[in-house]
């Protein structure tokens, strides 16, 4: 018999209830996991978005070169 006399949660001294704890903890775990793949998920578009203008300044460099007038010479 859980909770002795006076029933589960009915204890006036002692009224803890661990199921309604355990609840809050998975809860809790859940949030936190779901902040952790949304601050993946941010990250790795950002990282995706950098490396995309990294390519377009890359792009840019070589036309540039392609098409100056006067081409340093090495």
């Amino acid at each position: 018999m859980a909770g002795g006399y006076w029933g589960k949660g009915n204890n006036p001294y002692w009224n803890f209830d661990s199921d309604a704890s355990l609840r809050n903890s998975q809860m809790n775990d859940a949030y936190k996991l779901a902040n952790n793949a949304q601050i993946d998920t941010i990250k790795a578009q950002s990282d995706a978005s950098l490396a995309r203008s990294k390519a377009n300044m890359a792009n840019i460099e070589i036309s540039d070169l392609r098409n100056c007038k006067y081409p340093l010479l090495l």
